[in-house]
């Protein structure tokens, strides 16, 4: 019998690499969007029940939330029981939500313009927009990384003092997507 050695051709092996490349740049941006997907829920999820539990803390302390004075309320009074990185103000003013945000929509937005708090794992938040009965409580749930999108990685909360707890702000846009995600199971279904 005579031996045979079995082997690929240059061609058939860059045709092989062509299918290959091909099948990856079909697969990956879509995995990589998934996966975004599920951090940024994942890192809104965690901010929600932190501050969720914050507010056991604080309702210790301050007693119950329906007597709570809303227009006096500042992110120092979160940040006592948070684990806190810093203050953004002076030199670290700019250091916790980026100049502007993009919308799903095209168009773009302003970023919170009372002094946030950077938390250790990279959630910027804020309190703004207070009135006799809620606060509007903003997260940015990887600081200043892109894509600084409302609805993707910036979401708005409120602490509404009839419910007495933190709920998803009611309105209508972009920033108002958390109870969309928490309706679909925690899933970011609409990006």
């Amino acid at each position: 019998m005579m031996n045979r050695k079995l082997a690929m051709t240059f061609s058939e092996v860059l045709i092989t690499l062509t299918i290959i490349g091909v099948v990856a740049a079909i697969t990956i941006p879509p995995l990589k969007k998934y996966t975004s997907k599920s951090e940024y829920v994942t890192k809104l999820k965690k901010a929600y029940v932190t501050l969720e539990q914050n507010l056991d803390f604080m309702t210790e302390k301050k007693g119950p939330i329906s007597k709570w004075k809303f227009t006096d309320l500042t992110i120092d009074d979160f940040a006592e029981y948070l684990l806190v990185a810093y203050k953004c103000e002076g030199d670290r003013k700019n250091n916790c939500f980026a100049d502007s945000y993009g919308t799903l929509s095209g168009g773009t937005g302003t970023s919170p313009t009372s002094t946030p708090v950077l938390l250790l794992d990279g959630t910027s938040l804020a309190i703004e927009n207070c009135t006799e009965t809620t606060c509007d409580i903003a997260v940015d749930v990887n600081s200043l990384e892109k894509p600084n999108v409302y609805g993707v990685d910036y979401f708005t909360l409120q602490l509404d003092k009839e419910k007495e707890k933190i709920v998803p702000k009611e309105c209508n846009g972009d920033d108002c997507l958390v109870q969309d995600i928490i309706e679909d199971g925690w899933q970011m279904n609409y990006w």
